[in-house]
């Protein structure tokens, strides 16, 4: 199966921020929050009323949550990690394509995602797939 995410979605980009979306983070340690809360204002977030929460999230990959593309995609069967037997007809394969203008651990291009051209592009993306 092939899952090609939507504009501006990236898993791996919103998995490095899930943290920053919950509202447990009370529930750690004082250390364990602040690096928390310097890791995601680093990535965007913010706190605008100073009551421990992050009120506002970036626009774009880093501050959206898994999409359901990303979703279905973790459900997806996948057997390359298995041996294929000797009479096997088919196997399963999965695969994530990222969404247009974003790149795993890069900032997103707001180019790309307007335009669907670049190297986070429509056309890339194809190539990719």
């Amino acid at each position: 199966g092939v899952f090609f995410d939507g504009t501006g979605n990236n898993l791996a980009n919103a998995v490095v921020t899930e943290q920053c979306r919950h509202d447990d983070l009370q529930l750690v340690g004082e250390r364990t929050l602040q690096e928390v809360m310097d890791y995601c204002q680093r990535h965007g977030f913010s706190d605008s009323n100073g009551d421990g929460y992050f009120t506002q999230a970036p626009d774009g990959s880093y501050g959206n949550a898994p999409s359901n593309v990303a979703r279905l995609y973790g459900l997806y069967r996948d057997d390359t990690d298995q041996p294929l037997a000797a009479d096997a007809e088919s196997a399963v394969v999965r695969i994530y394509l990222e969404g247009i203008g974003t790149s795993s651990g890069e900032a997103d291009s707001l180019y790309g995602q307007i335009t669907g051209r670049g190297d986070t592009g429509i056309q890339a993306r194809v190539r990719q797939s």
